[in-house]
């Protein structure tokens, strides 16, 4: 067998205590459900911009966490290296703005073998996003280990349920 990583970079809405946004958010965190429950991999990194802190009393973070929960996925903020004061991946100094809400977040196995965990601050970084690095430890043991336990594959699929659906906001937001 092949050791794969199923790599899965996002961009999820900006919050906003709208329903729109939660919708949004469900929509997204639905779709990366379906890659975990349909597609075959050894292991998992989510990565990118998801717009909200790794904390429970964000209800980006409570979404998200569910759907972490279910597949065995662990965030690596508490692996960042940076000092207190550096630990911010979103920066915008002329609105005095600072946050942690991008992340690598993985699953449980490949979590164990995290080198490195850094914000990087280049000096010509025009983004208000600073680059997180992740270095995995993955040798030839470990991959040999992994393919011979097998492919994570749940046995969930999922599919699309016009008839669950909630009918009037599908109403609303068609205006039929």
């Amino acid at each position: 067998g092949v050791y794969a990583i199923l790599c899965i970079n996002v961009y999820f809405p900006c919050y906003d205590a709208s329903d729109d946004y939660t919708h949004d958010l469900h929509e997204c965190t639905a779709y990366i459900e379906s890659l975990l429950a349909n597609e075959v991999y050894s292991d998992v990194i989510v990565c990118g911009d998801f717009n909200f802190p790794c904390d429970l009393r964000n209800s980006g973070y409570s979404i998200f966490s569910s759907l972490m929960a279910d597949f065995g996925l662990s965030h690596c903020d508490d692996l960042i290296q940076n000092d207190a004061a550096a630990r911010f991946t979103y920066v915008n100094n002329s609105l005095g703005h600072s946050s942690l809400i991008d992340h690598f977040i993985v699953s449980r196995r490949l979590f164990g073998h995290v080198d490195d965990c850094v914000i990087l601050t280049p000096v010509d970084n025009f983004s208000d996003h600073r680059p997180l690095a992740c270095t995995f430890n993955i040798d030839a043991k470990f991959r040999s280990s992994v393919e011979s336990a097998g492919k994570c594959r749940p046995n969930k699929i999922y599919h699309l349920r016009w008839d669950k659906a909630d009918l009037s906001l599908y109403y609303e937001q068609s205006r039929i």
